[in-house]
């Protein structure tokens, strides 16, 4: 019995050291590239930022290491023995708590900050402020070129979604930080309520003690891509919620569920035109669901979806038509000189520091089939995601969405305490050393 443990573990040592060496390599390569084309956005490729030196990077980061220690020493005790309902909450503040810990260690004015620039969606609310929903919608594509550049790169949802906070007195970049840090933090308790569905609540703490601590949250506080992360956990937690529901006999439940999946499918839409690719969990209670024949909610979720996409496009928008230009200035734009080979490989080494040692080593030990297709469904749209060429860079940001899914590969860690404090302890040091050497946009 003494041998299996120690193969596995030096298994796990030798799995991170190889990728470790991978993203090492492909940093080499990245400053290669850049050294070649000085215009190649990402002084610190695969990553765009630029790496720190010296003593500087570690001052601010001990709120966050003593952070990390109170985690590393009670959370997993904490995904042991507390209630269900109790643990998604907490789960939620834990996931916050971190976030904010590691954006404050460059002082509260970076917290915000990257929110503000002009390439942000911020820069674009007095656009609609000043000629009207109908009027923006309906002027959306001709205009877009003059837009920042993430409202080039997305349809109008998020702009909108800000325009109204504004309207009713919550504008400005706090409460746009706000929303991204509350969107992004709720993504863990959704994950865990499909985890739980989809397989049984023991398994759902044990990935509980992960799932929202990874080192992907160092883009989560200060990037909208989080508030997608949340919006997108929720449309696929309510699909998993109406499977179960239909089984149980909770008809109206399953039906609510339902039309809350569309409502959230649709709603992703029309923030991000990649959100397709970060629906494969969604095909799991979506094929349960058709199997069974149980039509009712499919029809709810379809209904949902439609009155949305109907809604955006009476209003003026089609959303072909700003796919269809926005693929257009991505490829006239830096993309045509960012190598697709390259960035292939190295989008998947960034996902591989996003999700962390602790998933890496998970999955190689992941036997629940359960699991197996949660976490393959994922890696499905990951597949599809890279292969497209349509995220070439940036993608600790852009990939969000996927971290979530990928990180429950980590949950047989989490079976014992002690694995369970190594693994974590792990995935906050990956963080730390990360906002300590890198600094990123976001």
């Amino acid at each position: 019995m003494t041998g299996r443990p120690t193969r596995q573990n030096l298994l796990a040592v030798g799995l991170c050291a190889v990728a470790g060496s991978a993203v090492g390599g492909l940093v080499w390569w990245g400053r290669r590239l850049s050294a070649q084309d000085p215009l190649l956005q990402g002084a610190g490729n695969p990553w765009l930022g630029v790496w720190r030196h010296g003593s500087q990077p570690w001052r601010g980061l001990l709120p966050a290491a003593v952070v990390a220690g109170v985690l590393v020493w009670g959370w997993p005790l904490v995904c042991r023995r507390l209630a269900w309902r109790r643990l998604l909450v907490a789960s939620m503040a834990c996931s916050a708590l971190w976030m904010v810990s590691l954006a404050l260690a460059d002082g509260w004015a970076d917290v915000s900050q990257p929110l503000t620039t002009e390439a942000e969606y911020l820069a674009a609310v007095g656009n609609v402020r000043e000629v009207g929903v109908g009027p923006y919608l309906r002027t959306y594509v001709e205009r877009l070129e003059s837009q920042p550049i993430h409202v080039q790169g997305h349809p109008p949802g998020q702009v909108l979604v800000l325009w109204f906070l504004d309207r009713v007195g919550l504008g400005g970049a706090s409460w746009a930080t706000a929303q991204a840090l509350l969107f992004g933090a709720a993504a863990t308790p959704l994950v865990l309520i499909a985890t739980r569905q989809l397989a049984d609540e023991r398994t759902a703490r044990r990935a509980a003690v992960f799932v929202g601590l990874t080192p992907a949250v160092l883009s989560m506080a200060t990037s909208t891509d989080a508030a997608f992360t949340g919006v997108i956990a929720a449309a696929i937690a309510a699909a998993f919620v109406a499977a179960a529901a239909q089984e149980a006999g909770r008809k109206a439940t399953s039906v609510a569920a339902g039309a809350g999946a569309g409502f959230g499918v649709a709603a992703a839409l029309y923030l991000s035109y990649g959100s397709p690719v970060f629906f494969g969990p969604l095909l799991l209670p979506g094929i349960t669901l058709m199997k069974r024949r149980h039509w009712k909610p499919l029809a709810a979720a379809a209904v949902a979806a439609l009155g949305v996409a109907l809604a955006m496009t009476a209003a003026g928008f089609w959303w072909f038509d700003g796919f269809a230009a926005t693929r257009a200035l991505y490829y006239a734009g830096i993309a045509s000189r960012r190598p697709f080979t390259y960035f292939a490989l190295a989008n998947l080494g960034v996902l591989a520091v996003a999700v962390g040692p602790a998933t890496l080593v998970g999955l190689s030990r992941l036997r629940d089939h359960r699991l197996l297709l949660l976490v393959g469904a994922a890696a499905l749209g990951v597949v599809v995601a890279d292969l497209s060429g349509f995220s070439k860079a940036e993608v600790e940001r852009i990939w969000l969405p996927f971290v979530p899914w990928l990180t429950v590969a980590a949950a047989p860690l989490g079976a014992r305490k002690r694995s369970a404090r190594v693994w974590l302890a792990a995935q906050l040091l990956v963080a730390l050393a990360g906002q300590a050497y890198f600094r990123s946009p976001w």
